[in-house]
């Protein structure tokens, strides 16, 4: 049986919108493993890189963003960012726990100590996703702007530690590592 359908069950009714972007490669899986939960890392394996929540959220490979995990005072050998919101907040396990950095504020914040509660009860929560991940913006965002590729993300403009505002017009496409290198920066 699938990780999906065993360990993630109620992740996987409530994200059935999953849509694979790329492969997990071998090569990742074999420097992950010991690294990351075995359970992140089986999902990663046989669903691949994948959006979900209309969207909304990116399960990406954790290795390519070892210098992001820099740029944000993370240690790259322990901290693996393995999923990233559509406006460039991310998730990252640290060998205890499941951590998110909301970007715009420079603030983490501890979401779980268990990767399975996590994805089953901690990403269903729509009032959160909706006000603290921007998720009120992605219909609009969609609409003004089109679906994002893999390495891209939403951006305020101006940047929100700038001055800027939260509002749906002031949403532009923007490259996902670059945008969080500069604001990183700003931090």
């Amino acid at each position: 049986m699938s990780i999906i359908n065993s360990s993630f069950k109620v992740f996987n009714i409530s994200f059935p919108d999953r849509k694979k972007i790329a492969d997990f490669s071998a090569i990742s899986a074999k420097k992950l493993k010991n690294k990351i939960p075995d359970e992140l890392l089986q999902l990663l394996t046989e669903e691949g890189q994948f959006t979900f929540g209309e969207t909304l959220f990116f399960f990406i490979d954790p290795l390519p963003m070892k210098t992001t995990a820099t740029d944000w005072g993370l240690n790259p050998d322990n901290d693996y960012i393995f999923l990233r919101t559509a406006f460039g907040d991310f998730f990252y396990w640290d060998g205890i726990g499941v951590k998110v950095v909301h970007i715009n504020s420079a603030v983490q914040n501890e979401v779980s100590s268990d990767i399975k509660d996590f994805l089953n009860f901690g990403l269903p929560d729509d009032k959160y996703n909706s006000k603290t991940l921007y998720g009120r913006f992605l219909k609009k965002a969609k609409e003004n702007l089109g679906e994002l590729k893999s390495d891209e993300c939403y951006i305020f403009v101006p940047a929100l530690p700038l001055g800027g505002k939260e509002s749906a017009t002031n949403l532009q496409i923007g490259k996902l590592t670059e945008y969080l290198a500069m604001l990183s920066e700003l931090k």
